[in-house]
């Protein structure tokens, strides 16, 4: 919201940005302005009104002749050095995907029941998630242009159902892997399951992110708008951070000179597939290791704040939510202590008696 500030006059005064103009070669900012004489908060208030109604009705303006896909493009010329690269792609992948039916309408004439028909058309063949994400995009670049205040029902979330390996499993994937010809996966399997790393952080990693007996998470290499790996900082404050490295990883890293781990994410994705696959694991993807992170620092009682930081969660939300489950096999320990439990009380409710 604009913000006036009072003059020597007494006089309040605001101003908006309005358009670009070039002058002598060179690009400048232009504004629109506006006084107010009423003194006092009244006229900061009136002035502050004014400003507000003028953009809003100014990139409702601006609208007029956009359609959807117009405005969607637009949305992302303006962001493109803003947004993180894989952002910026899977935007591009969903403008070029979900918009036929709505793309070639103009932004000012499209209504709620426009809207609403249009993310129902989605939602019978994409899983809520995608619509979720496709419809945020779309409301991004309609609030760009003052027009973004639809109300619409999205597509009830449901409930993912994670997996999780068992130690047993993680014990039987690294011993399969230790073998010279598949150290870099090897490295790779532990970095996540032992330190909570994503595939994108570990492919950044180079001899002079560790620091001491810890790494430096501070880039990640992702697919830019492309298709080229790229890489750039990390998608959040929270994901720059220190990891601690167990002792006996720590010792091999220390070995090696430049990347950490040579090859690039998909890389990762494609062997260990086959590795899952032939080390005779039940199926569950790259990503599941970090699953197993949670869990098991959860179990052993780690802090939920200590967990969120080594992995690089926000919130506990998002990390209690989405990625902390609880294993099959820890799960049927603590179930048969609960009724090893019960059966002591009642053995000894018998005995007294």
């Amino acid at each position: 919201m604009p913000t006036a500030r009072k003059l020597k006059s007494g006089s309040w005064h605001c101003s908006v940005f309005s358009h670009y103009e070039w002058v002598d070669g060179k690009k400048k900012r232009k504004y629109e302005s506006f006084t107010c004489s009423t003194p006092g908060r009244k006229g900061k208030a009136e002035c502050e009104r004014m400003a507000s109604e003028w953009l809003y009705n100014s990139r409702r303006a601006r609208a007029a002749d956009f359609t959807v896909q117009e405005s969607l493009e637009r949305y992302l010329a303006a962001k493109e050095h803003v947004l993180s690269p894989s952002t910026i792609k899977t935007y591009t992948q969903y403008k070029d995907s979900y918009f036929a039916v709505i793309g070639p309408l103009l932004l000012r004439q499209i209504d709620d029941e426009d809207v609403q028909a249009w993310v129902s058309g989605l939602a019978e063949t994409r899983a809520p998630k995608t619509v979720k994400n496709v419809y945020n995009f779309f409301t991004a670049a309609c609030d760009m242009f003052g027009k973004g205040d639809f109300k619409v029902t999205l597509p009830q979330k449901k409930k993912s159902k994670l997996y999780t390996p068992t130690d047993e499993e993680i014990e039987k994937l690294l011993e399969y892997l230790n073998k010279p010809q598949k150290a870099e996966l090897r490295r790779a399997v532990m970095l996540s399951a032992f330190c909570s790393l994503r595939r994108s952080e570990i492919c950044a990693l180079t001899d002079k992110d560790i620091v001491g007996n810890r790494l430096l998470i501070s880039k990640a290499v992702v697919r830019d708008k492309d298709g080229l790996w790229v890489t750039k900082v990390p998608k959040t404050t929270d994901s720059y951070r220190y990891v601690d490295v167990p002792d006996f990883l720590m010792e091999e890293l220390r070995t090696i000179k430049g990347p950490l781990v040579s090859c690039k994410p998909n890389q990762i994705t494609n062997r260990f597939v086959d590795a899952i696959k032939y080390s005779g694991c039940p199926h569950f993807r790259f990503h599941d290791l970090r699953h197993y992170y949670v869990s098991i620092s959860h179990a052993l009682g780690i802090p939920d704040a200590y967990i969120m930081e080594n992995g690089g969660w926000k919130t506990d939300h998002v990390m209690k939510s989405v990625y902390l489950s609880t294993m099959d096999d820890r799960r049927k320990k603590e179930q048969e202590k609960l009724q090893q439990h019960f059966s002591a009380m009642q053995n000894k409710m018998q005995n007294g008696a």
